[in-house]
């Protein structure tokens, strides 16, 4: 059986009266994306398999966190693969924005989004139907990287979006997890508007990371920690 869920409220429709981002800020330097522990064997997570049919790999039980989606599942599941692919192909867990939960695709490698797919496995496909599988990911241990003390200035924001240049950051996240915090040294005002900000990660590239503002945007300075976890493969 599979089980999956969401932790945050959608800002757009304001489905809660709460933002699920007050109650996670002390966990966020413990939980990341990646396999959870605690759910059987974590060294033996989604392990991708064949089957009899050529069209279908077997998936073990695990349990996944990514980009505040969970999802659990506690007996192999079969997954089908699409006729139609190529020869390159991936499993991936799809973050569905509509049913706000996640679930297991197959697709091309081609066809990979870093934002809303955590890949679980690489796998070819021959001629025949034969299915080989060429990698599977492993994001368990991870490498806490040195934090960036920032500043994000006032003026700086375009629109609702921030970028900042940090060498460290590499674009693929499903290998590296960046999230801001605010700075102890802040004063009553900048938590305030902090706080008002509800600030995250939108999006990472090579040597840079860009955040968002899910609410008000800060009209002063904020001085910002940003935290890394790489994750060794």
């Amino acid at each position: 059986m599979i089980t999956s869920g969401f932790f945050n409220s959608d800002p757009s429709s304001a489905d809660r009266v709460y933002d699920a981002n007050s109650f996670n800020m002390i966990m966020r330097g413990t939980f990341s994306n990646g396999r959870m522990a605690g759910y059987g064997d974590t060294s033996g997570q989604f392990i991708v398999s064949n089957t009899s049919n050529p069209y279908e790999i077997s998936v073990t039980p695990g349990a996944y966190l990514f980009n505040g989606l969970w999802l659990v599942s506690t007996e192999n599941e079969t997954i089908k693969i699409d006729s139609s692919l190529g020869a390159a192909l991936a499993l991936v867990l799809r973050h569905s924005v509509v049913a706000r939960s996640l679930y297991f695709d197959v697709i091309a490698q081609s066809e990979i989004i870093l934002s809303s797919d955590a890949v679980i496995a690489y796998f070819a496909k021959a001629g025949d139907g034969a299915i080989s599988i060429t990698r599977q990911f492993w994001d368990v241990s991870t490498v806490v990287n040195s934090p960036h003390y920032v500043t994000l200035i006032a003026s700086g924001w375009q629109g609702d979006l921030y970028t900042l240049p940090i060498a460290d950051v590499i674009e693929n996240g499903n290998l590296m997890d960046v999230w801001p915090e605010l700075d102890n040294a802040a004063d009553s005002n900048q938590r305030d508007a902090w706080e008002a900000g509800l600030i995250w990660t939108k999006s990472q590239a090579d040597g840079s990371v860009t955040l968002g503002a899910w609410n008000t945007v800060p009209a002063i300075d904020l001085p910002v920690i940003l935290r890394m976890r790489r994750y060794t493969l």
